[in-house]
């Protein structure tokens, strides 16, 4: 039986496709995918009249051509209120993201669906 769910290998950014091991792959795009928004993240600075430490999460479709697109982002009513600006920096990140090779299925590129979570965490 074909579980249809779930790729054999993730997508791949350049830097992690010359790793054979498809474990090692998989953990080289989710490192890849986070450290990109993280440097995006960064990049602003956000002020907050008190702390927040919340997790906010996207969602990406890469589809069979590699191509990403942002789904959706899932924030707390806290979180949109203090930072009605981390929408955007997002968007833009995901806009910035390096060339995708697409996930694979019994190696035939398919589209796929990740979930993220970003720690928000300032003080």
């Amino acid at each position: 039986m074909i579980d249809v769910k779930r790729v054999d290998v993730f997508p791949s950014f350049k830097t992690c496709d010359t790793l054979l091991a498809v474990p090692l792959k998989n953990s080289c795009f989710t490192k890849e995918l986070h450290k990109h928004l993280t440097a995006s993240l960064l990049l602003h600075t956000f002020t907050v009249s008190q702390s927040i430490d919340e997790v906010v999460r996207i969602q990406l479709k890469i589809d069979n051509q590699g191509r990403c697109e942002l789904m959706q982002i899932i924030s707390s009513k806290k979180v949109q209120k203090m930072l009605p600006e981390l929408d955007n920096v997002i968007r833009e990140s995901v806009e910035r993201l390096p060339t995708l090779f697409p996930a694979l299925k019994r190696g035939i590129p398919v589209t796929s669906i990740y979930e993220i979570p970003i720690v928000v965490k300032i003080d």
